[in-house]
């Protein structure tokens, strides 16, 4: 999906269908979400221009790229697999119309807490942190400690307080 994004940066509709248009064909938008994870190293992935995507690079363009991308509007939410400077979420949480959810993946709850707080969005993902503590809501209303995750993609690593 990034490889797409990257190719279609600059023109104003892309020359075929984004994965999202397949699934707003089946499901409706208002129920269809996009996952962009620009500069994510998930699965191996190596990419060295993304700071494009991330950085206003234009004079005339006040905005990153990635906020400029031609992702259909009516979706019910975005989701930024996001590690970098906040530049990119300002730009999107003024631009985007809908939920923004940013994945600052292997940050703290209280980090992420924090982007809603500033306004940046109504919502975060919590990801393995939820997979570590099923009653985590539970244990974030009473101040209960978290388990913590072990850093892999198995479940079987999980450390417990």
């Amino acid at each position: 999906m990034l490889a797409r994004a990257n190719r279609v940066r600059r023109v104003p509709r892309p020359p075929h269908p984004l994965p999202s248009d397949a699934a707003r064909a089946q499901v409706a938008a208002d129920r269809t979400g996009f996952r962009v994870p620009p500069g994510s190293p998930f699965n191996d992935i190596a990419e060295s221009d993304t700071h494009e995507l991330h950085e206003p690079h234009e004079p005339h363009e006040p905005h990153p790229a990635l906020a400029r991308a031609p992702i259909p509007p009516d979706l019910a939410h975005l989701h930024i697999g996001h590690g970098r400077g906040d530049e990119l979420l300002h730009a999107l949480s003024k631009l985007w119309p809908n939920t923004l959810v940013p994945n600052r993946a292997g940050t703290d709850i209280a980090t992420r807490a924090k982007d809603i707080e500033d306004g940046l969005t109504d919502i975060v993902d919590v990801g393995v942190t939820a997979l570590a503590n099923p009653a985590l809501v539970e244990r974030l209303r009473t101040g209960a400690p978290l388990n913590t995750h072990g850093g892999t993609p198995c479940l079987s690593t999980l450390q417990l307080n």
